[in-house]
């Protein structure tokens, strides 16, 4: 707990808190483009700022309201929640437990972690070595699967790696695919919000700067939308996943480097 505590109160400068705004600004206009994204792009950025813990909490809060918009378009149905119930309450379980867990998390291993998930991802995705986990109607296996994505994302904010390919599995249309990815990251990004503020973590005005940064999440997410149909999509996921590349491999150095 002391080292979440040194994570506390740290001020953050007027230019700290713009660059960040831009970093959630422009993350959120790539989540309105893609569909996801956001966490990924926006944690290990603001890590490299702020630290990994502070990063970790500030960014949870609009990534909840990133997936709350999102989902209010719909797209979903009874049939496929039924499907995917098993590995709603493992997501639902890992991710209490992972978020009660972070103030114990040593900052320098944190760092690591999401600096390895933002190279791994990135790095496969470049070289289109697809991650595709087998979808099973099988209880052990759906709950296993979310129990596992919540325990990373309930410290990270990271959910997708796990959550997309096993939805991907599914062979779903693409609206689909969008609003049920979305759908899972709200239930465990609030989950781990609200394990946050019952566990007091959102203390010396986290919260108001986590709240704030909706403000520019919200106008790149529409921007994001807008754009959709106008960009070459290929092309702007691939600056993407070199943008991520590059946050998690700096994110990597400057940990092991301390």
């Amino acid at each position: 707990m002391k080292v979440f505590a040194r994570m506390e109160f740290v001020a953050l400068s007027t230019p700290v808190l713009i660059a960040i705004g831009l970093i959630v600004f422009g993350a959120a206009t790539v989540k309105g483009v893609a569909g996801l994204g956001f966490p990924l792009i926006t944690v290990p950025l603001v890590a490299n700022i702020v630290g990994p813990h502070a990063a970790v909490v500030i960014i949870a809060v609009p990534t909840v309201a990133s997936n709350l918009f999102m989902v209010a378009h719909g797209g979903g149905t009874v049939a496929r929640l039924r499907q995917l119930a098993w590995l709603i309450v493992g997501l639902v379980a890992g991710a209490a437990v992972s978020a009660r867990l972070l103030r114990d998390i040593n900052p320098a291993a944190l760092g690591l972690i999401l600096g390895v998930i933002a190279v791994s991802y990135a790095g496969a995705e470049l070289v289109r070595v697809p991650l595709r986990l087998p979808a099973s109607p099988r209880p052990a296996l759906s709950l296993g699967v979310g129990a596992a994505a919540g325990l990373l994302g309930g410290s990270t904010t990271i959910y997708a790696p796990l959550v997309a390919a096993y939805v991907d599995s599914l062979r779903l249309a693409k609206n689909e695919f969008v609003f049920w990815v979305t759908a899972l990251f709200l239930i465990g990004t609030t989950i781990q919000v609200l394990t946050y503020l019952q566990a007091g973590i959102y203390r010396g005005g986290l919260l108001g700067i986590a709240l704030l940064l909706c403000l520019p999440m919200l106008v790149g997410t529409w921007l994001g939308i807008r754009m959709r149909d106008r960009l070459s999509p290929d092309r702007f996921r691939t600056l993407v996943l070199v943008l991520v590349l590059l946050s998690g491999l700096n994110l990597i150095v400057r940990t092991l480097w301390r």
